[in-house]
């Protein structure tokens, strides 16, 4: 293995947190040095030299290497219906919701979506909770930082295994059958809208959603860093919207708007006064 320096693991950590706001303290140098050997060799560097040289130079070359060494760095680890209690909350809220008010539209984020089963397992709760015409009222915003893994979005909605496995997890899961599977896939890749993107950022659309999943993601950020992507997400949270975490994550910032109704699960208990445009 080709070994990273500290100061070039320094300037590399620097450059990471740059870009996307990611943290990586002195203990995640092996991580880093491990996850780049990949990017030295497609490069043909010997050394990390060079290849620091790259990644800081204001080129259309260095910009290109910095968005793969940031999907070297993100770990993309995900599963269809991860943290199942999620999506057994999300179904029964979908219930309640759609019972109470029938003609309701629902609009959904998956932020920091990695390879797309997060987003294909909302369209299955909400095809299960809302049926079969669930997509005439629902609409889903993916979003990753990195190119690749939206791209692996694509592959996954359109993957047979992918679909036999979301039969298999949401029988698990939920207890119960998502129905037509090929007919969800289809209308799965015609609702679920795939968009890079940066939590560090606004969204450039000002759109508000219903229920926001942003579920390990802001834990490899720094503390500023978090609470700046926690404020933008909650910016977008509509008026009784529900928001989703990772099992290590919690709510950093003092809102006394929001309730912690189950693990890693907040609801938005107040009516913003300059609601957003919904997007549809």
């Amino acid at each position: 293995m080709i070994p990273l320096d500290t100061t070039q693991f320094h300037e590399i950590s620097a450059i990471a947190q740059q870009e996307a706001g990611l943290h990586l303290p002195e203990a995640k140098r092996n991580f880093a040095m491990s996850r780049l050997q990949r990017r030295l060799r497609e490069t043909g560097y010997a050394n990390f030299a060079p290849y620091v040289r790259l990644i800081k130079e204001v080129t259309e070359a260095g910009a290109q290497e910095r968005a793969r060494m940031i999907s070297a760095l993100t770990t993309n680890v995900t599963d269809l219906f991860r943290e199942g209690h999620h999506f057994k909350y999300l179904h029964a809220w979908l219930l309640t919701q759609s019972s109470r008010h029938p003609s309701r539209r629902f609009v959904f984020w998956s932020a920091g979506c990695s390879s797309g089963e997060e987003p294909l397992s909302i369209a299955a709760v909400c095809a299960a909770a809302l049926g079969r015409n669930w997509s005439q009222t629902v609409s889903i915003l993916a979003t990753d930082i990195d190119e690749v893994a939206l791209q692996r979005c694509r592959e996954t909605f359109q993957s047979p295994a992918s679909l036999q496995r979301l039969r298999e997890r949401f029988a698990l899961t939920l207890d119960s059958d998502c129905g037509d599977v090929g007919h969800l896939a289809q209308n799965a890749t015609e609702k679920i809208a795939l968009m890079r993107h940066n939590l560090l950022e606004p969204l450039p659309a000002r759109l508000t959603f219903d229920v926001i999943f942003c579920r390990n993601v802001i834990i490899y950020f720094d503390s500023g860093s978090q609470e700046t992507a926690q404020r933008l997400l909650l910016e977008r949270l509509s008026g009784d919207g529900v928001l989703f975490f990772g099992h290590s994550e919690r709510l950093l910032i003092e809102e006394q708007s929001f309730s912690l109704v189950a693990p890693t699960t907040y609801e938005r208990t107040d009516v913003p006064q300059n609601e957003v445009a919904k997007w549809d």
